[in-house]
């Protein structure tokens, strides 16, 4: 499981790197943005990258409660987002119940 949470972080860490124009990645470009219901002003665009990043990160660390955190902070607030409007649903559904279910597989310490 470990490997995968990894392999997630620095997915999102590229994925955030795309968004600020640091990288281009092809595959990756638009990715996080499809979230979105309506095309986000540049600024929303990148604050949301900065967040990306920032869990991304937290993802390739071994505390295993920061890593739990991670995934609780990220479904939160995409079910707000959600609520408030401006995700699609059954794209951020998708990513809510991925991150509930790895936040469930983290082993225990």
């Amino acid at each position: 499981m470990n490997w995968l949470i990894k392999i997630n972080g620095l997915y999102d860490i590229l994925c955030a790197l795309t968004m600020l124009d640091f990288l281009d990645i092809p595959m990756l470009n638009g990715l996080h943005e499809s979230l979105f219901n309506s095309q986000q002003n540049e600024v929303t665009k990148r604050m949301f990258a900065y967040w990306i990043f920032t869990y991304g990160v937290m993802r390739l660390q071994d505390d295993i409660q920061l890593l739990r955190f991670s995934y609780i902070i990220e479904a939160f607030f995409l079910l707000h987002e959600y609520n408030k409007g401006s995700m699609i649903r059954y794209r951020v559904y998708f990513c809510i119940y991925s991150c509930g279910l790895i936040t469930f597989l983290i082993p225990t310490l």
